[in-house]
């Protein structure tokens, strides 16, 4: 049975078993997916980033953050 995280992370899109899709940074209304070997190491980098107070550590994240920083 699924189960079902919402994540902190405000530049998360969604996700498939093997890959998590974000706000893109290269222009305006793209979007970054970051693919993963395996389903269990997708989850391990969700729970360490994505599903917590720690979003703001990933580099994708910080990258994004800048971004807005600069507009």
């Amino acid at each position: 049975m699924p189960h079902y995280v919402i994540a902190m992370c405000p530049f998360y899109i969604r996700e498939s078993a093997m890959s998590i899709t974000c706000e893109g940074f290269l222009t305006d209304n793209s979007y970054t997916t970051t693919k993963f070997s395996s389903e269990k190491d997708k989850i391990e980098y969700q729970r360490v980033y994505c599903w917590r107070e720690e979003w703001c550590k990933c580099k994708l994240a910080k990258i994004l953050n800048k971004k807005y920083e600069e507009d």
